[in-house]
């Protein structure tokens, strides 16, 4: 009967006084109105009530039917002498060796039996209790011991200063090896850049079916200088030819009056002898008949025609010299010509670099390149223009290659600046003979780079000034709201979990001596104000001072400038979570003990390969079996699955391995 009671659910009703039932309790309860009396036998035949019950609890009783068998009686609640139960549409059927609730002899029997169980637990636990105090007894001893040994120990700086130093100089290596690697990643980086490079090159070569070699195109820059050369040399001994023809065109004229003036004077000296033989003729008669007078005549004659030869002889000369005389000025007529041409090419050249000079100064090129001028219509200022730019860049190379990559660097930066300017700014390249002029369209205002830089600026000032109030506002309801306290706690429950791990850890160590810690720290490679910035944050904001409160907001905007530089295209919420992500201000080091006296130290990778096997294997796993026991203490309801089937390699016994797995 007691087992189909408390099968039904029936022998664990309330009943209250009254024969009601508490509707604001969440429980079950007897109702004595709602019980109809059985036909014929109930509980109330064959159990009593104990003595002063408060309860109705014969009324409750009678509503129940009672029979040798629940199996065939009409009633909504009956009780069968075999164990059997009816409760409405609900049936069922169970059997209890004994009674335990039912009568005085059978819950005193369940007394004594619990209170057997009882003092047979409370045995057991004062024998673990003798046993956790012999314990203590040889740790306390054994601690006297440790403190006895520790004084007893000779000085530890000197091998503390070595270990630091050590700690120093290996912490410098992975900060040089750090820096290694972002060299590394710049060289790769800059090897992918001459690649592109390498490969435009070629695409822009075939395209003009020229070579991509440097030598190559050393060779032909060599070559068209070369030719270059050979041209201007060329030119200007067309111009000495046409020179020399002009002049042997005028000394053949020249040459030509001479043979005529030769042949002229042939002819008169034919006549003149014809003359002299017939006046030779007459002299032989004159003389035959002439005395003394004669002969002063004749000698005065002779006089005169030694006189005669020598004007002759002067004539000559002169007319040599003005043949020579001739044939020069033939040539500076030539050369004069010559000199004109290039003269009025020469002038020609000056006007147009004059004109050009003035258009590109007139615009904003001057103002990109730092250089202020003012030039005037007059030839002469736009000299002095000219040379006042080319003494100040001076310095700027400019050679053809030079120039060459100058214009692909400044088309690279045009094609960034349009991507992060967007519809911001207008940016043009307009070539301009051999310069290419970049303009850029603010605001519909045409201006140059210098301009543009000048408006981004100001309009970066004017919007940092507009929001540097609201971002000083909205910091200080940040220092002193939810954000703080939840960045605090979670530094503080980081904390509190690496200490769990550590005082596991604390439990564990091998019989090699070996132990292993877990140090949770501020990075080494962060700022220098990180450390001072966490530690501002771990305190109540109420007690921190203007300047700490400065020193945060510093610290914060920095973070905030340093998300922004590194992704400009993730969203505020990315950044926003980039710059509160404290475990990236921190990093786990891992510290060894080995039990040879020389105390704890960084697990570092040439510490490690010293290790054997076993001890490698347990300075990694250790930590990790100490990180997943903390995490469940964390979090009680978690399931505690741990896969170990490759965990223990590398010299680590099954008896360690059952060992380590039971501690957690």
């Amino acid at each position: 009967m007691e087992a189909a009671l408390e099968a039904s659910g029936l022998l664990g009703l309330w009943l209250r006084p009254d024969g009601g039932f508490d509707a604001g309790e969440h429980d079950a309860f007897a109702v004595a109105a709602l019980a109809r009396p059985a036909p014929g036998y109930s509980l109330a035949h064959v159990l009593l009530t104990e003595a002063d019950s408060p309860v109705p609890a014969d009324a409750v009783l009678g509503g129940i039917a009672f029979a040798p068998t629940a199996i065939g009686v009409d009633h909504p609640a009956v009780i069968g002498a075999d164990g059997t139960w009816r409760l409405g549409p609900a049936a069922g059927r169970w059997v209890k060796p004994e009674p335990a609730y039912i009568g005085a002899t059978a819950r005193e029997r369940a007394r004594r039996r619990r209170v057997a169980e009882l003092d047979d637990r409370l045995g057991e636990l004062a024998g673990r209790i003798a046993e956790c105090d012999h314990l203590l007894a040889v740790v306390d001893a054994d601690r006297d011991t440790l403190a006895a040994e520790l004084r007893r120990r000779p000085d530890r700086r000197p091998y503390a200063e070595s270990v630091q130093a050590l700690d120093d100089a290996e912490r410098k290596v992975a900060l040089l090896e750090d820096r290694l690697r972002a060299y590394e990643e710049r060289l790769h980086e800059r090897e992918q850049d001459v690649a592109r490079s390498l490969r435009r090159l070629t695409e822009l070569a075939d395209r003009h079916a020229l070579p991509a070699a440097p030598s190559a195109l050393d060779n032909l820059e060599q070559a068209l200088r070369t030719a270059e050369t050979t041209g201007a040399v060329w030119h200007d001994r067309r111009a000495d030819a046409r020179a020399a023809a002009e002049h042997a065109r005028l000394a053949a004229e020249t040459a030509a009056q001479y043979e005529r003036l030769a042949l002229d004077a042939v002819e008169r000296a034919e006549r003149a002898a014809s003359a002299a033989v017939v006046l030779a003729e007459r002299l032989a008669a004159i003389e035959g008949t002439a005395g003394a007078e004669q002969h002063e005549v004749l000698a005065m004659l002779q006089e005169s025609q030694a006189a005669y030869q020598d004007c002759r002889r002067a004539i000559k000369q002169i007319n040599d010299g003005l043949a020579r005389l001739n044939a020069r000025l033939g040539r500076l007529r030539g050369e004069l010509s010559t000199a004109e041409d290039r003269h009025a090419e020469a002038a020609q050249a000056r006007d147009g670099a004059s004109d050009r000079f003035r258009r590109l100064a007139s615009g904003h090129l001057p103002a990109d390149a730092g250089v202020t001028l003012e030039p005037t219509s007059e030839a002469g200022p736009v000299l002095e223009a000219a040379t006042v730019v080319a003494e100040r860049l001076g310095a700027v190379p400019h050679e053809g290659k030079q120039v060459r990559e100058a214009e692909a660097r400044l088309r690279d930066a045009v094609h960034r600046a349009r991507e992060a300017l967007g519809g911001r700014a207008e940016l043009e390249l307009t070539p301009d003979d051999d310069v290419q002029v970049l303009t850029a369209t603010v605001n519909g205002v045409r201006a140059g780079a210098a301009a543009l830089g000048r408006v981004l600026h100001q309009e970066r000032d004017a919007r940092r000034r507009d929001i540097t109030e609201a971002e000083r506002d909205l910091f200080d309801r940040t220092l002193a709201g939810d954000t703080r306290r939840h960045l605090a706690d979670r530094i503080r429950q980081a904390t509190a979990l690496v200490e769990a791990m550590n005082q596991r850890l604390e439990r564990v160590r091998t019989a090699s001596k070996v132990a292993v810690r877990l140090v949770w720290q501020v990075d080494p490679t962060q700022s220098p104000g990180t450390r001072a910035a966490r530690d501002l944050l771990l305190r109540d904001p109420a007690g921190l001072s203007e300047a700490d409160k400065e020193a945060l907001y510093v610290f914060f905007r920095d973070r905030v400038e340093e998300a922004r530089a590194d992704d400009s295209s993730a969203s505020w919420e990315d950044q926003l979570m980039k710059v509160l992500d404290y475990t990236a201000w921190h990093r786990f080091v891992v510290k060894l003990d080995r039990g040879d006296g020389q105390g704890w130290q960084d697990l570092t990778r040439k510490l490690h390969g010293a290790l054997s096997g076993g001890e490698k294997a347990i300075a990694l796993h250790l930590p990790l079996f100490a990180a997943v026991a903390a995490h469940y203490l964390t979090d009680p309801g978690c399931p505690r699955f741990i896969l170990l089937d490759e965990v223990f390699v590398g010299g680590w016994t099954g008896r360690t391995a059952a060992r380590c797995s039971t501690c957690w």
